[in-house]
């Protein structure tokens, strides 16, 4: 479901699959903080399927999450304003080790 001719793919249902749990192992794998916000790394997927996961992101959680151009590849913003949401929808899933990529600091 997730490859096409061993090609990495967005399948266009993915909101049925996104998930707390699957957002927050995506951002742990995919995720960087940006001291303004969350970054997804989408840097393999088209336009049309970055669009599609912020679609997903809007439909499944309420994120304003925005594309942004990086090197010719895009990737997926989460502005700060959103993170008190994001960190409530996946904090229980994630391990500690990776709370810095929500903008939570190690104690």
């Amino acid at each position: 479901m997730f490859y096409s001719n061993g090609i990495k793919i967005v399948p266009l249902d993915i909101a049925k699959y996104l998930t707390p749990r699957a957002l927050a192992f995506w951002i742990m794998d995919d995720g960087s903080w940006t001291g303004s916000g969350l970054l997804l790394h989408t840097n393999s997927f088209s336009e049309s399927e970055v669009d599609c996961l912020i679609d997903a992101l809007h439909a499944n959680f309420g994120f304003t999450a925005n594309k942004r151009n990086r090197y010719g590849k895009w990737i997926i913003y989460i502005p700060v304003k959103d993170v008190t949401l994001l960190r409530s929808i996946v904090f229980i899933h994630m391990h500690k080790s990776f709370y810095y990529k929500i903008g939570i600091k190690k104690e």
